[in-house]
């Protein structure tokens, strides 16, 4: 009964308990806080006129933002539980002194009251929503908040149904209603204290800096939340659309609440305002549980299945619906039909979806941006709604057609905007420690990098030979010409190995054929053969010059010192001699590293015969010097040919990231001729996953719609592999125990993960996921929400049958969810026999090493060995 149950309500086993302690703790702060707000609306409409509605919401939305600048300021200084529970204690004061007040007072106060009254609820039950969410955020990552916070939310409107019968009964009176609300408040207060003491925060680095931060810190702090706001164009969209729904919800609320007023005071000569009452509480109830139904069965599977992006539509069509009707109407069919959709489709829909979608805004400011979202677009929405509102000159049908039309279109944006302003999050929590010098420099603030380049050009002045070098190296990979010309305007002043270790720099820079460069260098006083080898690459030797170098190089062919060698090799292949090529092909395994590299160098361009690219691919791997292996892919590219893409690809498990994106440019070379070849490479179950993937990488250029045509059975099948290496990796045998057992369980584990891995990288390679390596490491966080970020990105970044399959694998679920999805997706009923066979048979090296090292442990000792 309780498994149904949790299934039921999508809890997973052992989460119930403190699911169920949040939902009370909802429960009660909504009945507590919409009692008074309701209780307050039905007292001015009979009390008050309708008319004064504007007005009231205009007050609201002043006295809003002056609280929530406040409590902006307060989660500056205070934790968030404090915080929630400073506004608690301020509720249940102001509660307990206006039942004191009804009491001694009588039940009539004077109508200004009931203006103040409607204000100070409204505002109260704002805040304590608002700072409710922020509470429980702290206790759960972004997965489990698409599961339960509608449970949660179903419990607020749970509430709020309560609410609707007991203003419907009309059984108690109206100091009694402010009592109840006191006890109410009291017992959200305690259940606060008893979770934060019961339950572990879920860590959030950023949030705890900001808290424990020192006072100096406090000012800075406030304006980089400003920054990261205003620089978040997906928290402004959000902002923009949270504001035009609430404009939206005020002119509809307004207008239904007209509807309803006139309506019954034309209908009823007697007795309206009790019938109004009764309507009015029927209504809330009836909503209500709606709502509870639909949130603690509905909206989790439906967020589940279609995802936020597309349930983001849902409310803005809804008031489309409504205004497109409403003007053709003068029943109370569309006046319920809005009330249906503020009282109903916003909360349970609107509410939960923004409560996702705060997971694309930037995690250190999330907090705050709800209470400036909250407290601030939504007052400006309530107070711009009372404006337009109270002005004749405009009909409010009109303007709810106008603001359904925006708030669809601005939906629309969010939507493209989501999944961007996940990956965002995901990069700046992520220490990227593969950018070249040129982009960190890049990235520098204009003062900071004028004062860098000030400091290089310093270094160059400096008679440490060292510090010369490294600042040629700097200055010439920053890519500034300005800043290159300042560098070789003081170059005269350099010794001969710094200007020579300078002319290696250029070599293969952009400038390296700049007139401005070539023509300081002429002018350099060096007589080093390196100088006139230089000049020659970018060919500015006349013709004597040239034979001139020719023989000097020949003469260095012989000479017993590396170096020489390999200038001398390098000038044979500048020069291009008919002589040199069996020189250099004979070179490339010389155990000097400086000659072969030369020869490999000198080869680039030079090579004719197809039959020189079989040693060329030995050669690579053979040595593993990067730069050797860069001269010798390049000497390939000039007589590359289909036949040669396999073995070239199988060379990428032992290159480097640049290595291979020069093996993808020359392959892309082929162009489509080359699509063929890749496919049975990427479609090899037994190729190495490397290989696979770049072959997908290069394919997905190529020929994109074929790569998706195999991809997703590719990625099905690499799926249950995964569950095979897992599902084994924590059901081995018991009988089994030692360390024999310890490293198959961890070799098992470790071939899930590089699965996963291979996965995403195929996902990459698809064009599916912007950066790869930034997702598999986000996977792999101790921060559970940044996990969970990743989780939520990659959801975007695949088709939904595929997602579906992989999340048990990656989601953060109980053991129970992840064995019962295995049995479903992999075989399941292997003795431990067979598992050891079916690795054994495996042609990846890593399962035959696992059976191999589970033998040695277990293989009989030969006699005479003790």
């Amino acid at each position: 009964m309780k498994e149904r149950a949790e299934r039921l309500l999508h809890v997973y086993a052992g989460e119930g308990a403190k699911a169920a302690l949040f939902s009370c703790l909802a429960f009660f702060l909504s009945f507590g806080a919409s009692l008074g707000l309701k209780s307050s609306d039905v007292l001015f409409l009979t009390h008050l006129s309708s008319d004064l509605l504007p007005a009231a919401y205009g007050c609201i939305a002043c006295c809003i933002m002056v609280c929530a600048a406040v409590v902006v300021h307060a989660f500056h200084t205070h934790a968030i539980y404090v915080v929630f529970r400073r506004i608690i204690s301020c509720a249940i004061i102001f509660y307990a002194v206006t039942a004191g007040y009804l009491l001694l007072n009588g039940q009539h106060p004077a109508a200004w009251q009931y203006f103040v009254l409607k204000v100070i609820t409204q505002i109260l039950f704002i805040q304590l929503i608002s700072c409710f969410w922020s509470f429980v955020d702290q206790y759960y990552h972004f997965q489990d908040a698409k599961r339960l916070y509608t449970l949660f939310n179903s419990s607020i409107y749970c509430g709020i149904a309560c609410t609707g019968l007991v203003i419907h009964t009309e059984a108690l009176t109206t100091p009694t209603l402010f009592v109840c609300i006191f006890f109410l408040l009291s017992a959200v207060l305690f259940l606060s204290q008893t979770m934060t003491t019961r339950y572990t925060e879920v860590p959030d680095d950023t949030e705890k800096e900001e808290i424990t931060a020192t006072a100096a810190l406090k000012k800075s702090m406030m304006k980089s939340f400003f920054r990261a706001f205003m620089s978040s164009r997906f928290t402004l969209f959000l902002m923009l659309g949270n504001l035009l729904l609430y404009l939206l919800m005020t002119t509809t609320e307004i207008g239904y609440l007209s509807s309803f007023q006139h309506f019954f005071s034309a209908s009823h000569t007697t007795q309206s305002s009790d019938t109004l009452t009764r309507f009015y509480g029927t209504a809330l109830a009836i909503v209500g549980v709606c709502n509870f139904i639909m949130g603690w069965f509905c909206y989790s599977r439906l967020i589940i299945r279609f995802g936020v992006t597309t349930l983001l539509l849902v409310t803005p069509l809804g008031f489309l619906v409504t205004y497109a009707g409403w003007p053709f109407d003068s029943t109370l069919t569309f006046a319920l039909i809005g009330f249906f959709v503020v009282e109903s489709l916003y909360p349970m829909i609107e509410d939960n979806n923004f409560n996702l979608l705060l997971n694309g805004v930037p995690l250190k400011i999330k907090a705050k941006v709800r209470v400036v979202i909250e407290s601030f677009s939504e007052p400006v929405g309530m107070a711009l709604s009372s404006l337009l509102l109270s002005s004749a000159f405009i009909n409010w049908k009109v303007l709810g057609i106008f603001l359904a039309l925006s708030s669809v279109i601005v939906a629309t944006c969010i939507r493209k905007q989501y999944f961007g302003a996940l990956f965002a999050n995901l990069k700046d929590h992520a220490l990227n420690l593969q950018k070249t010098a040129h982009e960190w420099l890049k990235g520098l603030p204009r003062r900071e990098k004028k004062k860098t380049e000030e400091l290089l050009i310093s270094f160059l002045n400096q008679k440490d030979v060292a510090s010369q070098k490294l600042a040629c190296e700097a200055i010439v990979e920053w890519g500034d010409a300005i800043l290159l010309r300042q560098a070789l305007a003081v170059s005269h002043e350099l010794i001969e190995p710094v200007k020579i270790h300078f002319l290696h720099c250029m070599e293969n820079s952009e400038f390296a054929a700049a007139s401005f460069v070539t023509s300081t260098i002429q002018t350099w006083n060096v007589e080093d053969i390196q100088v006139e080898l230089y000049l020659a690459k970018q060919g500015l030797l006349s013709e004597e010059q040239r034979k001139e170098l020719l023989q000097k190089g020949t003469s260095l062919l012989i000479s017993k010192k590396e170096e020489e060698v390999a200038i001398a090799l390098q000038i044979l292949g500048t020069l291009k001699s008919t002589t040199s090529h069996a020189t250099l092909m004979q070179d490339i395994y010389n155990p000097s590293l400086p000659i072969a590299r030369a020869a490999a160098e000198a080869l680039i361009g030079s090579i004719t015969d197809t039959r020189d690219v079989d040693i060329l691919i030995a050669a690579i791997q053979v040595r593993k010097d990067a730069l050797f292996r860069r001269y010798c892919l390049l000497a390939i590219a000039s007589v590359f040919e289909v036949p040669f893409i396999a073995p070239l690809l199988s060379l990428t498990p032992i290159l480097h990231s640049d290595e291979i994106r020069l093996i993808e440019k020359i392959i892309m070379g082929f162009g489509p001729q080359a699509t063929g070849e890749l496919t049975r490479v990427f479609i090899d179950t037994h190729a190495k996953d490397r290989v696979r993937i770049v072959a997908g990488k290069i394919l997905s250029r190529l020929a994109l719609n074929t790569l998706n045509q195999y991809l997703n059975s590719t990625i099905e099948k690499e799926i249950e592999r995964a569950y095979f290496y897992y599902y084994y990796a924590v059901t081995l045998p018991t009988e089994y125990q030692g360390k024999e057992t310890e490293l198959l369980r961890e070799g098992l584990l470790s071939r899930f993960e590089s699965v996963i891995d291979f996965i995403i990288q195929l996902l990459g390679a698809s064009k599916w996921i912007e950066d790869t390596e930034l997702m598999v490491f986000s996977l792999k966080s101790n921060n559970i929400k940044i996990k969970n970020q990743a989780i939520e990105t990659l959801e975007g970044c695949c088709s939904p049958a595929i997602f579906k399959l992989l999340y048990p694998l990656i989601g953060d679920l109980p053991m129970k969810e992840k064995m019962r999805a295995c049995v479903g997706a992999t075989e399941t009923g292997c003795s431990f026999d067979e598992l050891l066979t079916r690795l054994r048979s495996s042609t990846n090296p890593l399962d035959t090493i696992l059976t191999a090292t589970w033998n040695l442990f277990h293989s009989p000792l030969p006699q005479g060995a003790l």
